[in-house]
């Protein structure tokens, strides 16, 4: 009934046609979609925690004779409302500047879930930020992330610059086992923000 309450709350009032969570049963993607990739298997990175390849797999891979895994067609019904969820850009766009702004709440319920907020680490009050749900990043982007095996989303709204920032990426976790759509983000946050 997730799925319901997500389309009956969140999806359809604000108009996200090509958004879902579906069942759990199923993998199936709706078309046209991207490939997924990772280097080793889902089991083995959800027991490591990270995907991170031995040192002999990690310079077969940066020589290009390792290559990722298509792992598309995984189940996400093990992440399933942390992960499983199915969207595309312009949705995303849509749903995470309603995060922001809490087109959803009321005002008194979006002013508690802001307060929510706080700094990961409290010697810097301007990083990143986590509270009910939402995430501030470098004091400016509240939005979220998303991770799953073979790939990786960011999406960011700040309110005060009306700025959206909506990034994929098609491999979670890179050889050396860095997440390449998070150094991608975090390059476009510095860039917006000199961070």
């Amino acid at each position: 009934a997730v799925a319901q309450v997500l389309d009956e709350r969140i999806f359809r009032p604000l108009g996200l046609r090509h958004t879902l969570l579906p069942a759990q049963s199923t993998s199936i993607i709706p078309d046209t979609h991207s490939q997924g990739y990772m280097f080793g298997t889902a089991t083995a990175f959800a027991a490591e925690g990270g995907g991170i390849l031995s040192p002999d797999q990690a310079v077969a891979a940066d020589a290009g004779t390792l290559a990722p895994n298509d792992v598309t067609d995984i189940n996400p019904s093990w992440a399933w409302a942390a992960g499983a969820g199915i969207s595309t850009t312009n949705d995303l766009a849509r749903y995470v500047k309603a995060l922001g702004d809490g087109e959803l709440l009321s005002k008194q319920m979006q002013r508690r879930r802001l307060a929510s907020v706080l700094p990961v680490d409290p010697t810097k009050p301007d990083g990143t930020a986590y509270g009910q749900a939402i995430v501030k990043y470098s004091g400016k982007l509240y939005g979220h992330t998303g991770e799953l095996p073979g790939y990786y989303t960011f999406m960011g709204y700040d309110p005060k610059r009306d700025i959206t920032v909506i990034e994929w990426a098609n491999l979670l976790a890179a050889p050396d086992g860095r997440i390449p759509g998070a150094v991608l983000s975090q390059t476009v946050i510095d860039e917006l923000y000199g961070t």
